[in-house]
Formats: C-alpha cells, structure tokens, sequence
C-alpha cells in the first residue's frame, strides 16, 4: 500500500491559486468582465465554483462604488 503524504497548504496561497484558475477559465470561454465588477464577480465564483456568476451577475448603478466607500468607512470609524 502506498502510502500519501499531507500537503499543508496556506489558505492565502489557496485562494491565490482559484484566483488563477478563475481568470484562465473566464479567459478560455471568451469572457472579459467589466473592470469595476471584476473582483466582486470573481469573488463571488470563488465561493460558489459557479462561472454561470459571470453571465448572470446584475449590478446596480453605482453598485461598486458604494460597497467601496462603506468598506473603506468601516475602517475609519
């Protein structure tokens, strides 16, 4: 029996490494999201594992740009 070793993996260099995965998937089925919904939408494919995210995914006006500046206020309070 052979025997397997464990693999101890940060969770930063995994999460680094679905990013990659995530951006050469999108890329091989032609998909280029728009800049400002970018992180948000990969993030939400990295925790789901479902690309139908980067079809589907509707953003209000302004959306980003508010959860931008309340995270950024979270930090300020």
């Amino acid at each position: 029996m052979e025997k397997k070793s464990i693999e101890y993996v940060l969770p930063e260099e995994i999460e680094k490494r679905s990013f990659e995965i995530i951006a050469a998937e999108l890329a091989e089925r032609g998909i280029t999201l728009p800049a400002e919904q970018d992180p948000v939408t990969r993030r939400v494919i990295h925790t789901s594992a479902d690309f139908d995210y980067a079809d589907n995914l509707c953003f209000s006006e302004g959306a980003v740009d508010r959860y931008a500046a309340a995270w950024v206020w979270s930090f300020l309070r």
